[in-house]
């Protein structure tokens, strides 16, 4: 039924994107505008990935205009568009440097389509969330063209607004979350590559189920198209199955993609140096669980698909990259979990998934295991170790050696956590009331930056996220007058996943109490000193006839309940300054707020 109803959806979104877009161009036929039609697979579009990529996508060509730099169609303007896609922008500038007119709906409809293709094509993908994540998360935007034109280059800035995705950013944060729970609790030591993508393929399947509100109406359903609505609400349609289960497969380290016909989503991944099909959709057909369209060949993709939902679309798939990264290595015949000549078959164990960063390569020690539980024997696989110097996350290759008694290739991954975070105590004259300001002694190892964590009602919590190049952070919005526990760790950012170092020891330290507002009165010898209550165990009180309190100061002490201080027997017709600050002590030592405004007033 659903294989049924998933067909009818796609029918409902194309038929809403094949709208005609609106095109106004100003009186001065410089400003063009464009709404860019609905995403819900591009299905629509004669522009297509595989005909725009270049198997080595160019680089761009700079010019600078005005004091501003615009670029040829090549890697820094879709990277530049990409990465804000990437980010769940709602808008970007692009500065697009071309050398004949953009005029006319169709045109511009080609160029917008030209770049968002690139932006997000596999070709220049370098994380978890761009490329196909990237590209069947967005919805739709719009986009307004500005020209000026001059020595026969046309400099268009171009404005992108309105960017809406299946999934906003707080969206993102929280399939983060899940997603690093999933990679960092499964312990693929011990597991074999079949077992890993199998287990991606269950925890998909378990923690979603099919849309159907999506049908009726699938705009007041969009969280239904994206991996929000398959990892956190449990609920998708096949856009959101294909994206989940890409999203864990790449976080795990493997090669895969997210295929798509006009009105169908699924996937293809890397085993054994082949790649497979996969259809968690499907599988997870009316909630029964399955396995008949997981690692298959294309014949066995389609043996039930009567609807001819599992036809690529070629415009995407047919190009140079495609074929010869991904198309050319399609097995012919879906995957044997029982050949025991399979590399991927077989359980790989390492002896640490988690070292310290050090300056030095780590090399965890691995065993290979056969389907019947044997060790392999030296000569049967080849071992190499790829980033396992810096912290982040280091991953062993392993292929088959020169026995000829195992094919294929595989891969483990093992963290390389940054060091301890040391020296953790309060920057030179960083002692406020509300605030603190903090140093340590900087981490080695290529991080990302530190997390500065407090504790607040039980609980430690993040208060600031500090760039790698810092070794100081200002706490704000603290207590006046109270104690503060503070720690701090660095972090290593792979894709969206952090690989932490251990937490540094606890600071204490606290703040100083608030300034004192001071207002003054006078009657007959005498000045009453009056402030605002602020915490305090105390409060000093001066008084003197220099501006400056350089000599013959009077000095008087409060309790920290009380807010006016009389000073008597003074010099009648005598001008006096007076200047008042709080104290509190913590653990035998005394902390002082910041004196008062010197407050000047003439005795009666």
């Amino acid at each position: 039924m659903k294989r049924v109803i998933s067909t009818i959806l796609s029918v409902i979104m194309i038929a809403t994107a094949l709208y005609i877009p609106s095109i106004g161009v100003f009186a001065n036929d410089k400003v063009q505008t464009v709404d860019c039609i609905d995403n819900p697979f591009y299905a629509n579009r004669e522009i297509a990935t595989g005909e725009l990529a270049e198997y080595t996508v160019p680089e761009s060509t700079e010019r600078t205009y005005k004091n501003v730099t615009y670029y040829t169609k090549g890697k820094k303007l879709y990277k530049a568009f990409g990465s804000a896609l990437e980010k769940r922008a709602t808008s970007v500038t692009l500065r697009y440097l071309a050398t004949a007119p953009i005029i006319g709906t169709l045109t511009i409809e080609r160029v917008m389509d030209e770049l968002f293709c690139a932006a997000t094509d596999d070709s220049i993908s370098v994380s978890c969330t761009d490329g196909d994540y990237t590209r069947w998360s967005t919805l739709n935007y719009r986009a307004e063209f500005i020209n000026d034109q001059t020595s026969g280059y046309y400099f268009y800035t171009i404005k992108i607004t309105k960017i809406k995705y299946y999934s906003d950013a707080d969206d993102e944060k929280i399939v983060n979350t899940v997603v690093n729970n999933f990679v960092n609790t499964t312990n693929t030591s011990g597991m074999s590559d079949y077992q890993i993508i199998k287990k991606v393929h269950d925890y998909v399947c378990s923690s979603t189920t099919y849309c159907n509100k999506a049908i009726d109406d699938p705009y007041g359903n969009l969280y239904a198209y994206g991996a929000y609505g398959a990892l956190v609400l449990g609920s998708c349609v096949c856009q959101g199955y294909s994206l989940a289960f890409y999203r864990l497969c790449k976080e795990l380290g493997y090669s895969v993609r997210i295929i798509t016909s006009a009105p169908h989503a699924w996937n293809l991944v890397g085993l054994n140096g082949q790649y497979y099909y996969v259809d968690t959709t499907w599988d997870d057909d009316n909630d029964v669980k399955s396995y008949d369209f997981f690692l298959v060949s294309y014949s066995d993709l389609r043996k039930e698909d009567s609807l001819n939902e599992h036809i690529p679309e070629e415009k995407y798939y047919d190009g140079e990259y495609y074929n010869e990264t991904y198309g050319d290595n399609i097995d012919l015949y879906s995957y044997d979990e029982t050949d025991d000549t399979l590399l991927s078959n077989c359980t790989v164990s390492l002896s640490n998934r988690r070292y310290t960063y050090s300056g030095s390569a780590f090399k965890p020690a691995v065993t290979v295991k056969s389907i019947n539980g044997d060790n392999l024997a030296a000569d049967d696989y080849t071992v190499k170790y790829a980033s396992n110097t810096k912290a982040g996350c280091a991953r062993v290759n392993l292929t088959a050696g020169t026995s000829g008694n195992y094919s294929g290739s595989t891969h483990r991954q093992f963290d390389i956590a940054p060091q301890k975070t040391a020296g953790l105590s309060l920057a030179s004259g960083g002692r406020g009331s509300t605030s603190l300001k903090l140093k340590w002694t900087a981490a080695q190892g290529g991080i990302s930056g530190y997390k500065i964590e407090y504790y607040k009602d039980g609980a430690w919590k993040v208060v600031a996220t500090v760039a790698n190049n810092s070794t100081t952070a200002v706490i704000n919005s603290l207590a006046a007058a109270k104690t503060h526990k503070f720690r701090i760790r660095a972090y290593k950012a792979v894709s969206k996943r952090n690989v932490y170092g251990a937490y540094s020891g606890t600071y204490t330290t606290c703040t100083n109490p608030q300034k004192p507002a001071v207002t003054l009165k006078t009657r007959s010898k005498t000045i009453v000193a009056n402030w605002k209550k602020v915490t305090a165990d105390g409060f000093q009180i001066q008084v003197c006839t220099k501006k400056d309190f350089s000599s013959k100061v009077k000095k008087y002490k409060v309790g920290g309940k009380s807010t006016q201080k009389t000073v008597k027997s003074l010099k009648p017709k005598t001008v006096y300054y007076v200047r008042v600050r709080a104290y509190k002590v913590i653990n035998d030592k005394t902390y002082y707020s910041p004196w008062s405004a010197v407050k000047k007033l003439k005795c009666k």
